[in-house]
């Protein structure tokens, strides 16, 4: 059963909402006065740059350099990581000490890793599950019906 400071993560790999959980009735009110958003940006405006060249090992061609990973998986991850350093600031300031997470499955796999120490402690539950375009009243319907099984 959740206690008087729970907080509850609502998000998708674009937007992030957090809100605090009261009892009786499973209200959700927003625990901040911003949603954390990622800008959508095309991968050809992440990695605007012309990519490095190198030489051939055997002529002397010149080819241009692949990146090493996914640009845009790489700002996917790194919007992890800074809802994980959001959440983990306002649990240092004592501000919730249980957290339930509803996220997709893709973001919940990006934030298991960025997760700190404590946050994991304070992990009540994870929920694999797109809600972000949920209304916050529709959403405690749903929050109240996992939470009793």
């Amino acid at each position: 059963m959740p206690t008087r400071k729970t907080w509850v993560l609502v998000a998708d790999g674009v937007r992030a909402r957090f809100f605090r959980l009261t009892l009786p009735g499973y209200r959700l009110s927003p625990a901040l006065d911003h949603d954390l958003l990622r800008t959508r940006r095309p991968a050809r405006d992440i990695g605007a740059d012309r990519p490095g060249r190198m030489f051939d090992s055997t002529t002397p061609a010149r080819h241009a350099m692949e990146p090493p990973t996914d640009l845009e998986r790489q700002e996917e991850i790194r919007f992890a990581e800074s809802i994980a350093a959001e959440l983990a600031a306002h649990h240092r300031n004592g501000e919730f000490e249980r957290l339930y997470v509803i996220a997709t499955p893709r973001l919940l796999g990006d934030l298991r890793p960025a997760w700190s120490e404590a946050l994991k402690v304070a992990i009540a539950g994870e929920l694999a599950k797109d809600y972000s375009k949920v209304k916050p009243q529709a959403l405690s319907s749903h929050l109240e019906k996992w939470l009793r099984g």
